[in-house]
């Protein structure tokens, strides 16, 4: 999904050298070139609030050298470019993202990421000593204050949103669908009928068919505000994020525990 958000705005496309991103659009087309944004660290925590880095970047003959540390990195095992959120070391220090290549020299990948039910995120701590990477790999970096007042890109909002609640929709399908199919094998004795036949059964699933439906109505509102028929991405991306999803688990959730007492 970084991935996507990594080619979702033209004006990254635009911003960056073209022979970077062209580079990465290649790889992207081939099925590599995954890129996975490293921002959090252990003392800022995440920068969308501000905040400078403390993972540095040091101007050398041939590019630069980034040391620190970033926790919370998603995919970091997977990963072939790592972005890194990062100052240089000037007087008046500008901050931005580093391309890095994930096999890079003076990179340590520490394994401290084993948090229930989101292990295959592998979002361990990534240690960076001195490791390089071109000039011309510094892809958007700037003062602090330029960045501050940038307007940014509005439809990157539902761009993430949609992403996001893709995945949150292929979990709430994948539920319903098992849930379809227990209601309609399961047959009790005392009832000589499976539990799809139960008129409360009935009324609670077709709850979950709602839901989804109208998640799917956002979606499709937001493929729209996306190609920039609705700018409104703001409060759209709220309720493509969460519209239909929690009322779909509570509703499946609420069915199963009905279906079990049978």
């Amino acid at each position: 999904m970084m991935t996507y958000h990594y080619h979702a705005s033209p004006a990254r496309a635009q911003g960056w050298q073209s022979h970077i991103y062209e580079r990465l659009a290649r790889e992207a087309i081939a099925g590599r070139g995954l890129i996975g944004g490293l921002r959090v660290e252990p003392e800022l925590g995440t920068p969308v609030r501000g905040g400078l880095p403390a993972t540095i970047a040091r101007g050398t003959a041939d590019g630069w050298a980034l040391s620190g540390t970033k926790i919370y990195s998603t995919g970091s095992t997977g990963l072939d470019w790592f972005s890194v959120w990062a100052k240089t070391d000037e007087d008046n220090p500008r901050v931005g993202n580093f391309l890095v290549r994930s096999d890079s020299l003076g990179i340590t990948i520490e394994p401290v990421w084993d948090q229930l039910g989101m292990r295959a995120t592998v979002s361990h701590a990534v240690h960076l000593a001195d490791t390089p990477t071109p000039f011309d790999h510094a892809v958007d970096i700037c003062r602090p204050e330029q960045r501050a007042a940038g307007a940014g890109d509005p439809s990157l909002a539902i761009w993430n949103a949609l992403s996001i609640s893709t995945i949150y929709d292929g979990v709430a399908r994948a539920t319903r669908d098992w849930l379809r199919a227990y209601l309609n094998d399961r047959m009790p004795t005392n009832l000589a009928a499976s539990l799809a036949t139960l008129p409360r059964v009935q009324e609670k699933f077709g709850g979950i068919q709602y839901y989804q439906i109208s998640h799917d109505r956002q979606c499709d509102q937001g493929g729209g505000d996306r190609a920039g028929t609705d700018r409104q991405s703001g409060g759209s991306a709220g309720r493509i994020r969460w519209s239909g999803i929690i009322g779909t688990f509570c509703a499946a959730a609420s069915t199963r525990h009905r279906a079990i007492q049978y």
